[in-house]
């Protein structure tokens, strides 16, 4: 009888300890599932003609503000291609750092990365930015068909083939790379969501003859820009290393000064970690010792230490966890704490609170059975 209570109490306690879990973690969700994802329900009306990328962002803007989330910086998914006085752009460079949300809450990528591979995007999650489903594949009229000029991984397509309708100018001669919003349909890629095939042209009519209408991906960009030291549009181990440099240095220069108090150190060196981790995709904040920021501390970051043991390195990359300047055994010290350890993405999970319920009734029927 005692085991059995014990069993009955233990289970009662990781029911209980499980679904405020699950609580916890849907309250902290809920903070911040503003939308930073949307297709566009309608486009300017002059086919690939946008406005150039400029033109494309304001209609984003002016969507955005329809709907009540005027107050975020909104940026076109597209590319640009290098064209008289135009610089090469490539969309993955202009959206932020994430994570996006669509407009009913639901995540569709935590980061730039995610975005470009195992995403959660779909005829269902790929909402206007009225909460609405666009049309796809089977639907009349079909619209699936996305402007983005884009390769793959988010970039431009170099050389002289015109892939973004002359830089999003043109409504007539040209053509422009196209991503499938519901992952179906025809061309190289036919399950890509921003590079499946070519238009036709550039018109409103050449648009729609393919299943598309002018429509385009906008996402809330203004995420961390502070993070990103070298402007890259990537936060990463070269921003963290510029820190560690200017704290090394004693500067205390204001776009290092995270927190605000004036200082450039160590204090500053934590913030990055905590902030840099979530704005790329991790629950928590960067371990110590993680040289290579790719979530965990393991035997390829005691290598970048080692290659610099005992010398005056001030980088980050280069096993100066502590920013004192010299790699030595204080830094390996710090390392050592946290070896072989992860941080949790962000897109994993607390366990239902039904699985654990099937657990209870579970060690419940086992009393009964020794009962």
């Amino acid at each position: 009888m005692r085991f059995n209570r014990f069993l009955l109490t233990g289970a009662a306690t990781a029911l209980t300890f499980a679904t405020f879990t699950f609580i916890a973690q849907e309250s902290i969700a809920q903070d911040d599932l503003s939308m930073g994802f949307f297709i566009t329900s309608s486009g300017p009306g002059n086919g690939a003609d946008l406005g150039g990328l400029a033109g494309a962002d304001a209609h984003c803007q002016t969507l955005a503000a329809a709907v009540g989330s005027g107050d975020r910086t909104w940026r076109a998914y597209l590319s640009a291609q290098a064209k008289d006085d135009q610089v090469a752009v490539n969309a993955r460079d202009r959206i932020g750092f994430g994570p996006w949300h669509n407009a009913v809450g639901v995540i569709v990528a935590n980061n730039v990365d995610e975005l470009h591979g195992e995403n959660n995007l779909g005829k269902e999650t790929a909402l206007n930015e009225k909460g609405e489903i666009v049309n796809g594949r089977g639907d009349s009229p079909n619209r699936h068909d996305i402007l983005t000029g884009s390769q793959l991984d988010g970039t431009f397509v170099p050389g002289d083939g015109d892939s973004t309708c002359n830089n999003w100018t043109s409504s007539g001669d040209g053509s422009a790379l196209l991503g499938h919003h519901d992952r179906q349909g025809g061309g190289a890629n036919p399950t890509s969501w921003n590079s499946a095939h070519g238009s036709r042209g550039c018109s409103q009519s050449n648009l729609r003859s393919t299943g598309g209408d002018g429509l385009f991906y906008c996402f809330a960009a203004e995420l961390a820009p502070q993070l990103d030291f070298n402007e890259d549009g990537s936060v990463g181990p070269t921003d963290i290393d510029m820190l560690i440099g200017e704290i090394v240095a004693g500067n205390s220069t204001d776009s290092f000064d995270l927190n605000g108090d004036g200082l450039v150190n160590v204090t500053d060196l934590t913030q990055w970690l905590n902030d840099a981790a979530i704005h790329n995709g991790f629950r928590q904040a960067y371990l110590i010792g993680d040289a290579d920021l790719n979530g965990m501390v393991n035997s390829a970051d005691l290598n970048s230490l080692g290659i610099n043991w005992q010398q005056d390195i001030p980088l980050w990359s280069g096993g100066d966890f502590t920013a004192d300047g010299s790699v030595t055994s204080a830094d390996l010290n710090e390392l050592g704490i946290n070896w072989q350890e992860s941080i949790p993405l962000a897109a994993q999970s607390v366990p239902e609170p039904s699985s654990v319920i099937l657990l209870v009734f579970g060690l419940a029927g086992i009393v009964r059975r020794r009962r």
